[in-house]
């Protein structure tokens, strides 16, 4: 559902609503476009994992959790993503995630299908790019499964996560004069994003 906001402009003289109105215009944008998304990129290797199953070892690395489910284990600096293993990745403090790439072994029984990979949790579509899947959403947790009959050999992750670039708002109705009060709706079409707005300069 995509984000909106109401409010009712009281009956008064028209320079004043439509002053009311730009000012609302003018902070909701603003606070739209305030905050810049982070990438960070996280190898397996480099995380001293040890050479059992994931299920049991709690692992963190900048401020991300990941939890595995199933038969995944650590072998040879790679994480063996078995058949109906699952991992949820999930930001400390939490923070919205926006983008992950799972980045695969190409050489050795790599994803050959989206389709292969079925999201459990973070509401989001997966693309395959060579031997990485990519999850696009906004999502504060994302759990992913690998349903294929194969293992892959997961080498990185790289998660982008924090506000990143939404959609410009549409106001409805548009600015103008009404001799009337008018219900205004402030809407983005970017999933997950929130708008922030005042009417008088301050925080809201």
């Amino acid at each position: 559902m995509r984000p909106t906001w109401q409010n009712m402009i009281n009956r008064q003289p028209n320079t004043l609503k439509m002053k009311k109105l730009s000012i609302l215009l003018l902070f909701a944008i603003m606070a739209i476009f305030q905050a810049q998304a982070t990438t960070t990129k996280i190898t397996f290797s480099l995380l001293s994992l040890e050479s059992k199953p994931l299920n049991t070892q709690e692992i963190e690395s900048d401020g991300f959790q990941f939890i595995f489910t199933g038969d995944a284990y650590y072998k040879n600096r790679r994480v063996r993503f078995t058949q109906n293993s699952t991992l949820k990745i999930l930001r400390k403090p939490t923070m919205a995630i926006t983008k992950i790439k799972y980045i695969c072994d190409p050489n050795d029984n790599p994803p050959k299908e989206a389709s292969e990979c079925k999201i459990l949790k973070g509401q989001g579509n997966v693309t395959l790019e060579g031997s990485t899947l990519i999850w696009t959403g906004c999502a504060n947790t994302v759990q992913i499964q690998n349903i294929s009959s194969t293992t892959w050999r997961m080498i990185s992750v790289e998660i982008t996560y924090g506000e990143t670039e939404v959609a410009a708002p549409t106001f409805s109705p548009e600015g103008g004069e009404y001799n009337e009060p008018r219900s205004v709706t402030i809407t983005s079409a970017t999933q997950g994003a929130t708008i922030s707005y005042s009417t008088d300069g301050g925080a809201n």
